[in-house]
């Protein structure tokens, strides 16, 4: 291929750059100056052989003739190209063109005029999306990113070219965000896309480095690994108990359910029977670049291995049907009650009886723990957490009662054993003194103190 050619010639100019006798000589291409200006002379001048628009029939001409000499003083008069650099490019361009590959010409041809020399971040994520990710991720999935490069780096990045961007402008970026109220997940996701860009920019040639590469980005562990230690689970579902969301408090913290999993339920999904429940969807409330407000999108979960069944206890199978039973009667009022009311097969809803959101488990939270602390000194205040403190909390109690971690991954719907460890494997301060009191030290019995 064009491109993969381009490549082993610059790395034979930055040699010959280096040592002007590399090669034993046979291919003096540069005077004696910086490897930096040896590469970009010889981008140049690839790019003049590449970036001219002609038919496809007349390339092979156009390129002898260049090649050559004829009509192509500009190329001999630079003395950069020698008989066998040329010879080269010529071999090259005219064999994938004598293979009759004339879309792979034009497209590298295409390619070649957003050489990295002035090929913007924004030109590569076109590119990027177009080539690497558009039939290989789910719809849902290429929204999420295009929300997230054009609402989180196009405005600070886009416009740099792709070879300028830094590494300490990558960290500004994540430390912005995270001074803007941007909680891990979305730092995260910004600094990953941009290490994937740069991955495959690479691969093919339009970079020679990858500045996201290394960096790590911070988790808030009060908030983003927060766990209910035992008392607190207690004293807030004690709190929680008859309001209109404890049935949705109940079953998350006895399932792990990610929230929008949580959201998506529907009847058909419950096994009463088998005492499984099927998690093969997500509902999510967000505005996506195509919708002009926020508005429920209903797609498949997080990725392949969130496709799951997860078990239900005795215990939960009761909150789930009370749910049934509750949201049903919801509903029937509802529709007399709300004007252009649509009714959703979703067991978990809001009390007007519309599918429930991130924002209203989060208010349904935090109107249990405000009572909570309405009863406590300050200094004793139970602290805030959003809805996917169940999970984490879930994660907990069941590494506590011994659950083995293979087991839990297929409870939780991780891609790999290690994302459980590293995520979830954060055991509560009271259950490590629990847990040491329980080892046995028989080489002190007897011991007496001095």
């Amino acid at each position: 291929m064009i491109v993969e050619e381009i490549g082993d010639l610059a790395a034979m100019a930055l040699a010959l750059a280096r040592d002007g006798d590399a090669l034993d000589g046979r291919c003096a291409l540069f005077e004696p100056h910086s490897a930096a200006v040896a590469i970009e002379e010889l981008g140049r001048t690839i790019r003049r052989i590449l970036e001219v628009t002609v038919a496809t029939e007349d390339l092979e001409h156009f390129v002898r003739n260049k090649t050559n000499g004829v009509d192509g003083e500009e190329l001999t008069n630079s003395s950069l190209l020698s008989d066998e650099l040329a010879h080269r490019i010529n071999v090259v361009i005219i064999a994938e063109v004598d293979d009759g590959t004339t879309e792979s010409v034009e497209h590298h041809l295409h390619v070649s005029k957003l050489h990295a020399d002035s090929l913007t971040l924004d030109d590569w994520h076109k590119t990027w999306m177009e080539v690497y990710k558009e039939g290989d991720i789910r719809e849902n999935t290429k929204r999420q990113y295009e929300h997230i490069y054009n609402a989180h780096i196009s405005p600070y990045l886009g416009k740099m070219r792709l070879s300028d961007i830094t590494t300490l402008q990558i960290k500004s970026l994540i430390r912005i965000l995270a001074k803007d109220g941007y909680q891990f997940e979305t730092q995260n996701k910004v600094r990953i896309l941009i290490c994937d860009m740069y991955n495959k920019a690479i691969l093919d040639e339009m970079a020679i480095r990858n500045p996201a590469k290394g960096i790590k980005v911070v988790r808030d562990e009060e908030i983003e690994r927060r766990v209910l230690s035992k008392e607190e689970q207690k004293m807030f579902f004690e709190t929680a108990a008859g309001t209109f969301y404890n049935n949705l408090f109940c079953v998350a913290v006895m399932t792990g359910l990610r929230p929008g999993e949580l959201f998506a339920l529907t009847e058909k999904d419950l096994d009463f029977e088998n005492m499984l429940i099927t998690v093969d969807e997500t509902l999510v409330y967000q505005k996506f670049d195509e919708d002009d407000k926020k508005k429920f999108h209903l797609g498949p979960p997080k990725t392949l291995e969130s496709v799951r069944k997860v078990p239900m206890t005795e215990e939960c199978a009761q909150y789930l049907k009370r749910q049934i039973i509750m949201s049903k009667s919801v509903k029937a009022k509802a529709k007399i009650r709300v004007k252009n009311f649509v009714e959703s097969d979703y067991i978990f809803i809001t009390t007007h009886g519309n599918p429930m959101n991130s924002q209203n488990f989060c208010d349904a939270i935090k109107r249990v723990v405000n009572e909570i602390n309405m009863q406590r000194p300050m200094l004793e205040e139970m602290e805030k957490f959003s809805g996917h403190t169940f999970r984490h909390t879930f994660a907990t109690r069941c590494i506590e009662s011994g659950i083995q971690p293979k087991t839990l991954q297929k409870y939780l719907g991780h891609a790999t054993l290690q994302m459980t460890m590293d995520l979830y494997v954060h055991v509560t301060e009271d259950f490590k003194r629990e847990e040491i009191k329980k080892l046995n030290m028989p080489m002190f019995d007897g011991v007496q103190e001095w």
